[in-house]
């Protein structure tokens, strides 16, 4: 095996033998993020196959190959084929295999109006799925919101756990400059304005908003995830914090995600794409643009995860600097957005504008 460990080579090896009947001839290690570890595995009759291990993190509750294994089999139970098929399931250690899916990352610049309008049709058929054989056994998104309250204490409670940073070192001296000179101040102000656009359009920020207007979510969903298959689809995989959500949340999070960002000018056509999904929720414009400023600190504050415990306190001090970096140029952008008034999609500025 290449650069899987001898456990998990031995385990994938028993799985595929004993469930799919066929034998390892390799297994090659990918290249992963910081949650989980990735392999190609090919076998003797020439089928390929994904093997994924899950980290378990020290704090960390959620439980991430349950939630994406058991998703996935949701979604394939239900028709959906763009997705990782899920094939066998390995409590303890975790690991999961699933089909590979052949193809090509998307790369900056090359999102356009057909990525846009699959990626919004996909969005529409998981929110369709509400009512499927299943459905209220999945469980919530991970750090879904369902009330302004709620998304408020998320980001408070992310602030606090960065201000008490228990490293000391150069880095964690900027950490704490920028938090306490620019991002604290700012979430200070959004916080403010949230709540007293609330109180103007008389919004209770403790209600939740009704089951018929939830929706299901990737909760990261961007086109980072996504795989560009042979036949020219897009595949959408990283089901680890899927589950029922606000649509809301969906679509700032859509826009605001970092990785591989959509194009300002797209945002516009992926919204009236997606809106006739939500028919039933006729407040869902009036809660976007006021929970948006606050999933924007929260994706500044999701970048600098790198200097938390919880297997984030190992990265080496280039990853932490560039994070850093990434979070105060993030923190311009949505900046600018909310003194501009022109978020989340740049149009109608007299009804969209922020704090109105």
């Amino acid at each position: 095996a290449d650069g899987v460990d001898a456990g998990s080579h031995e385990i994938i090896n028993d799985l595929i033998q004993v469930d799919l009947g066929e034998k390892v001839v390799e297994i090659r290690k990918l290249p992963g993020g910081i949650n989980s570890e990735a392999c190609r595995i090919l076998t003797v009759n020439g089928n390929e196959y994904f093997g994924k291990k899950y980290f378990e993190r020290k704090g960390d509750r959620r439980e991430r190959l349950c939630t994406e294994f058991s998703g996935l089999s949701f979604l394939w139970e239900n028709g959906v084929r763009n997705v990782p098929q899920p094939l066998i399931a390995h409590k303890y250690p975790p690991i999961a295999i699933y089909k590979f899916i052949k193809g090509s990352r998307l790369g900056p610049g090359e999102i356009d109006i057909v990525h846009v309008d699959q990626a919004a049709d996909f969005s529409g058929r998981l929110h369709f799925l509400r009512g499927a054989d299943n459905a209220e056994a999945q469980p919530p998104a991970s750090e879904a919101c369902f009330s302004i309250g709620a998304y408020i204490d998320c980001v408070d409670g992310r602030m606090d756990r960065l201000t008490h940073v228990a490293c000391e070192d150069s880095l964690a001296g900027k950490l704490r400059s920028y938090l306490e000179n620019d991002l604290a101040p700012f979430w200070k102000t959004v916080r403010a304005r949230v709540l007293a656009k609330a109180e103007h359009d008389g919004m209770n920020i403790h209600e939740d908003i009704a089951q018929d207007i939830r929706t299901f979510s990737v909760s990261d969903f961007g086109f980072h995830n996504v795989i560009i298959g042979e036949d020219g689809r897009m595949y959408f995989v990283d089901f680890e914090y899927f589950g029922w959500d606000d649509p809301v949340k969906m679509i700032s999070d859509f826009f605001l995600q970092p990785a591989l960002p959509l194009p300002f000018g797209l945002r516009e056509r992926f919204f009236n794409s997606v809106r006739g999904n939500y028919e039933n929720d006729p407040g869902l414009e009036r809660r976007l643009s006021t929970i948006y400023p606050v999933l924007g600190v929260k994706w500044c504050l999701i970048m600098l995860n790198v200097f938390l415990g919880n297997g984030y306190g190992s990265a080496v001090d280039t990853e932490r600097s560039e994070y850093l970096g990434r979070s105060m140029e993030k923190l311009k952008e949505v900046h600018a957005e909310v003194e501009d008034g022109v978020f989340p999609i740049g149009i109608k500025n007299e009804t969209r504008q922020f704090g109105q």
